[in-house]
């Protein structure tokens, strides 16, 4: 029996894995990401700061100021976590959108004028 170290190596360091769909390669809690969660920190944090500034102007209420906090979070949460099924969030769909309206279209027919 003749071992080719080598070729054994060179065959370790080229095989290549069939990862499943359902395996996340990211850290998560919950399925929701850390890239995620941070900016629904943000935007919980944006939405403290500026209740606190209404604050200052008018008298608001506990509940009223966690509310807000809660709005501000659940929009962002909203609008940032993918769908499972087809992967896109709202702000990506949202851009995919407004991209396809800057591309030019081609028409394959055009208006014909009959002379009347």
């Amino acid at each position: 029996m003749n071992f080719d170290l080598e070729k054994m190596m060179n065959q370790q360091t080229e095989t290549k894995y069939i990862i499943p769909k359902n395996i996340k390669a990211r850290f998560e809690i919950f399925g929701i990401g850390l890239r995620e969660i941070i900016a629904i920190l943000i935007a919980g944090i944006v939405g403290l700061l500026i209740i606190s500034t209404v604050d200052l102007i008018v008298d608001v209420k506990g509940l009223v100021k966690a509310l807000v906090v809660l709005v501000f979070g659940g929009v962002s949460f909203l609008l940032i976590v993918e769908d499972p099924r087809e992967g896109v969030s709202v702000i990506k769909f949202v851009q995919y959108y407004k991209d396809f309206l800057k591309r030019p279209r081609k028409y394959l027919y055009s208006k014909l004028d009959r002379g009347e």
